[in-house]
């Protein structure tokens, strides 16, 4: 308590409260009982395996609950539909936890991108991001089963991505993904062979009113050797009268013991070391300020420009999903191209299509083991 500023209370209750406790509805005990746990007008925040996210959200959502949902906020474009249909008419707010707009780096480079002297249009947008071969066996439980390292990472950049082409009037047309496999399957003697250790985004975008395009590169990985960083993050993005790079890895503050060796630390994410008086001191952490964004939007009953453009029903949100969920559909179709477009037919939704097979008849289920490819090599 004295950590944080004498809060009356910080005690953690967990649900389900028994660890035994099983079952994808497990979380529901929270909601349940005469005095439940989370009542209308509370404000939950989901931090799950991905296929999680949709059914425990909509449940949240349809009890009045507030939801945060970290990226993706779910993998299938129906799972996404369902929620915004769910959202309709309610006074529920239902965000995205996308740190990364508000790295002041980020952020910054979002704006210059709007402006046709600093940056002019978007032509190209390449983006890597990665995580340490180490930390596989964290996700040992569901990697290359019920999700892959694109959904994991490349979510942050394509965030990026439409954030700088939807305000130009681009937008995306069609996604066609590469995986390299082989380190990962051999660390998760568990997982299927078909478990990616990265996976490539080839996205194409253009304006419908000009005909003007622009295509976007993003890389994930999770099968990095150590280094000074946990991950590398970086990205560059090319206009018609400028070009922005950022390292967000390396901001010329680097840290060295013998115990530790070498790193290269970032504070703005969050500043783990202590104030003077011992208590926390990383509120000005763009990692702890998108959730304390989405709090006060609850609190004050209207979110702020930056936490509605997150918000589940917002065009950058569903064109994302949109896009993860064709770079799966790609890798599970060896690399065929997928073409995005909004369907007069479904009321203006995005549909999918993989070699002419529309997305509402297609079997395969993103990053799932149950489609034919993945259930064959596992």
């Amino acid at each position: 308590s004295k950590s944080y500023s004498n809060l009356q209370d910080v005690s953690v209750a967990g649900f389900p409260s028994c660890a035994e406790a099983e079952g994808d509805d497990a979380f529901e005990e929270a909601l349940r009982g005469d005095k439940p746990f989370l009542r209308r007008g509370d404000a939950a925040a989901i931090f799950t395996p991905d296929p999680f996210h949709a059914p425990i959200a909509r449940r949240l959502i349809q009890a009045g609950i507030h939801v945060l949902i970290t990226k993706p906020v779910v993998q299938r474009l129906d799972e996404l539909y369902t929620l915004t249909d769910a959202l309709r008419g309610t006074p529920v707010h239902s965000h995205v936890e996308l740190h990364k707009r508000f790295d002041p780096l980020y952020a910054d480079a979002i704006t210059k991108a709007q402006s046709p002297t600093d940056f002019g249009h978007l032509t190209h947008f390449h983006g890597y991001m990665s995580q340490p071969r180490a930390q596989l066996q964290t996700f040992a439980a569901w990697a290359g089963r019920s999700s892959d390292i694109s959904y994991y990472l490349n979510s942050h950049h394509v965030d990026v991505l439409l954030c700088m082409a939807l305000r130009q009037g681009l937008v995306p047309t069609t996604v066609s993904a590469v995986g390299a496999r082989g380190v990962a399957s051999r660390e998760l003697p568990n997982a299927p062979q078909s478990i990616e250790d990265a996976i490539t985004l080839c996205i194409s975008l253009r304006d419908p009113a000009t005909g003007r395009a622009a295509s976007g590169v993003l890389t994930s990985c999770w099968t990095a050797p150590r280094s000074d960083v946990h991950s590398q993050q970086r990205f560059f993005a090319v206009g018609s009268a400028g070009q922005i790079e950022i390292d967000q890895a390396r901001r010329g503050y680097s840290h060295s013991t013998d115990a530790r060796g070498y790193a290269s630390v970032n504070p703005l994410f969050m500043k783990y070391t202590p104030a003077p008086d011992g208590s926390f001191d990383g509120a000005l952490g763009y990692g702890y300020r998108s959730i304390a964004h989405f709090v006060r939007a609850v609190a004050w009953g209207e979110a702020d420009d930056v936490s509605r453009l997150a918000a589940v029903n917002s065009p950058e949100v569903e064109w994302a999903t949109a896009i993860l969920e064709a770079g799966r559909r790609s890798l599970d179709a060896d690399g065929a191209k997928v073409t995005l477009a909004r369907s007069p037919e479904s009321d203006g939704r995005i549909t999918l299509t993989v070699d002419g097979v529309d997305s509402t008849t297609a079997t395969a289920s993103s990053g799932s083991s149950s489609s034919s490819k993945r259930a064959r090599d596992e």
